[in-house]
This record gives C-alpha cells, sequence and structure tokens, in this order.
C-alpha cells in the first residue's frame, strides 16, 4: 500500500515553508554574514566601548530578515561559548505600529516578568527600557525589523532614543547592540542632523537572488519540506526562473507552498511544472504584497474598491469623489460602516507612501487642479490579493 493510499500529504515538514523558518545555512549569504560579524567582533574582546550598530537593507526577498535573525542566534551562542553572558531579540516595528509599542515589546522579551501594555508614555517606556539594560548583565543583540515603517510615520525619536542611550546610561550602551533592518537606506536622509550624528553606521546590502542561488534555496527547502522526490526538478527550475526574474526567494517559496497544495489537492505524487504555472497565476508577483499583509481592515477595503473601479471603468486615474463611491459599496457588501473623508484622504496618503498606489495633479476643468488617484501594481493582481485575503482582515 502507497503512503498515497492513505492520504498522506506531499509535505512532511511544512513549518520550513513558513516564512517565519529561519535555516541554520543561508545559502548564498555568506559573505554578508560575514560582514555583521566583523561589526560585532569587539563584543567579543569585552572592549568597554558602546555596542556597535548595523543597518541591513536590500529589497523584498533578499533575505534582510533571515539574515539578520540567523545572525543574532549564531553570535549569542558563540557569545556565550567565551562566557559573555547575550540574548538576542526581535521586533518588527510596522507590526508594532509605534515607537511605544517597540519599546515595550522589546522590555516583554527582556523581562520574564509581563510588562504592561497601557499606562505608560513615551518617555516613561524609554526610561523603563533604559532601566531595563542596566539592571541586567547581559549583551543584547537587537534586530528592528521595518524600521523606516517608523522613521516615516513618526520621525527619528525612536531612532534618536536608541543610538543615544549611552548618554542617559553608558551601561546600558555598552550592552545593546542593534541590527536595524530598512528596505532602503535613503531613509537615513530623512533624519535630524542630531539624530543622524550618532545613527550613522556600517550598512550591509543584500543584491537580489539570481535565479540559480534562488534554485539552490528553493532545492533545499523542498528536500527538508516535501517527501523524497515529491517535488520534480523541473518544478524546481521553472519557481527559480520565474521568482529569478525578481530575484526574490520568498516569492519562490510561496510559490513552492501553493504548487505543493495543488499537488495534494489533486492527490498526486509529486509537484510537476503545471502545478507551478497554477501557482503563478493566482499568485502574480507583486514587490507590495508584503505590504498589503500589514494594513487595516479599511486601507484594505479602500485599496479593492481602487482595484475594481479602475478594472471597470479601463481608465488610468479615478477621482476621489469616484473612489469614495466605490469605497462605500465595498463597505456595504462587506457589512462595515464606512469611515469619513477626512480618514479616507489619511488612508490615501499612506497607501502612497508605501507605493501601491499613485497620486497625480490633474489641471483643467472648472474646479482647476484636481488629485487623481491610481495604482502603482496591476489591479487585477491586487484585487486577487485582496480576495483571497480576504479583504477585510483581522485589524
Amino acid at each position: 500500500m502507497s503512503w498515497r493510499s492513505l492520504d498522506l500529504t506531499l509535505m512532511r515538514n511544512p513549518e520550513v515553508l513558513s516564512l517565519d523558518y529561519v535555516p541554520i545555512d543561508l545559502p548564498h549569504r555568506e559573505t554578508e554574514m560575514r560582514q555583521l560579524e566583523r561589526v560585532f567582533s569587539i563584543l567579543k574582546k569585552g572592549a568597554n566601548l558602546v555596542a556597535p550598530k548595523v543597518y541591513v537593507t536590500g529589497d523584498i526577498g533578499a533575505g534582510k530578515t533571515v539574515l539578520a535573525k540567523r545572525f543574532g542566534m549564531n553570535f549569542e551562542e558563540e557569545l556565550r561559548e567565551i562566557g559573555v553572558k547575550a540574548c538576542h531579540i526581535y521586533v518588527n516595528c510596522r507590526l508594532e505600529g509605534t515607537p511605544l509599542n517597540v519599546l515595550t515589546a522589546m522590555i516583554r522579551q527582556l523581562r520574564s516578568e509581563q510588562f504592561p501594555l497601557r499606562g505608560f508614555s513615551i518617555e516613561e517606556a524609554v526610561d523603563a527600557f533604559i532601566r531595563c539594560l542596566a539592571e541586567i548583565d547581559v549583551c543584547v543583540i537587537a534586530v528592528m525589523d521595518e524600521l523606516d515603517h517608523i522613521v516615516r510615520k513618526y520621525g527619528s525619536y525612536l531612532l534618536y532614543v536608541l543610538t543615544r542611550i549611552q548618554e542617559k546610561n553608558s551601561s546600558a550602551g555598552r550592552r545593546l547592540a542593534l541590527v536595524f533592518i530598512v528596505r532602503n537606506i535613503s531613509i537615513l536622509q530623512t533624519l535630524d542632523a542630531s539624530t543622524l550624528s550618532t545613527a550613522m553606521s556600517p550598512v550591509v546590502k543584500l543584491r537580489r537572488y539570481t535565479a540559480s542561488e534562488i534554485c539552490d534555496i528553493i532545492g533545499t527547502r523542498a528536500e527538508m519540506a516535501f517527501r523524497e522526490n515529491a517535488v520534480s526538478p523541473e518544478a524546481i527550475s521553472l519557481i527559480s526562473n520565474i521568482a529569478g526574474t525578481y530575484g526574490d526567494a520568498r516569492y519562490a517559496i510561496e510559490l513552492l507552498t501553493r504548487a505543493g497544495i495543488f499537488a495534494d489537492f489533486e492527490q498526486v505524487d509529486a509537484v510537476e511544472p503545471e502545478h507551478v504555472r497554477q501557482a503563478s497565476s493566482i499568485l502574480p508577483y507583486s514587490a507590495s504584497s508584503e505590504d498589503i499583509l500589514f494594513l487595516n481592515k479599511h486601507q484594505r477595503l479602500l485599496l479593492l474598491a481602487i482595484a475594481r473601479a479602475l478594472q471597470s471603468c479601463n481608465d488610468a486615474y479615478l477621482s476621489i469623489v469616484d473612489i469614495e463611491s466605490a469605497y462605500r459599496v465595498v463597505c456595504e457588501e462587506m457589512a462595515v460602516k464606512p469611515r469619513g473623508h477626512t480618514q479616507l484622504w489619511k488612508y490615501l496618503r499612506e497607501l502612497s507612501d508605501l507605493g501601491l498606489i499613485s497620486r497625480q495633479v490633474s489641471y483643467g476643468g472648472r474646479k482647476g487642479k484636481v488629485t487623481v488617484i491610481g495604482l502603482a501594481i496591476p489591479a487585477l493582481a491586487l484585487r486577487s490579493k485582496l480576495e483571497s485575503l480576504g479583504a477585510m482582515g483581522s485589524r
């Protein structure tokens, strides 16, 4: 009797395909790992100096998060082996949302007891974080993902505080080593002079993966996640060629996962190229897919309304009046109370900052200058993505 007749899935370790999974080895990122190790090597020497800081930057799918997480894990272990007490923590600034929440999340990871989520001002949270660092006799390697989201939305304050901790408490400054993950290092150009003077640090830039490198990565993940010979070499090759066009390993993993689901549904013995083509057709590439996951309910509804309206009218841009009308229709369909005009304007600015929509000023007509809205990505792909996620989301 074959394992297929027992209704067993092709996947034996599906968690390996999770975007949160951190492999022990990171193919084709050895050079960047060594760069991080050089920057932080001072921590092994026990020098009485301010702990180092570094920026990791690169396109979506270049491996910024997984590199920083693996470095934190490895370096903590190396420090412990030479007798230095150490720990690593990870905070996604976009998920936490505000500087106060970021600091609270860091404190809660460093202390075993619960830290209150409410009732603290940002200044009180800063003081609590510094006291926490001073009290624990541990070298902390803090990975701060999506830092540019906080800087873009709230300005320099959080970065100012983190890079000047030694001025308030020298012991805390020696114990906090920072890895800042940003998509584009140009975000530093928006900092004020006082923040920039202490925030400037080495930059580790990750280039895009080649198709050949993605093939290595996907081949390894397939071996770990699927049963033996359950993913054909041709399927791996096709995934690599599709994702290699964009240099995006994350997209390649998503394609492999979805192709495996299709193969399981058909109850065949292996993932073949046709399953990859099916996955690609319902999961078209968009560099903005990651941003969509973090949108709140009404931002998603507004984006869905824009995508639907542009599809139906076949125009390049929509007026604000047309967008509000389409948004109300989507809200009615979803049984959700629509937000007001002022809030929608705020959402449109935020969506524009993320690169999901484009804003243009149109001249002419009785009203003179009018702002019109278009999409930076194909309307059909965006609509499919939102509807597959469930446009309302959970936030």
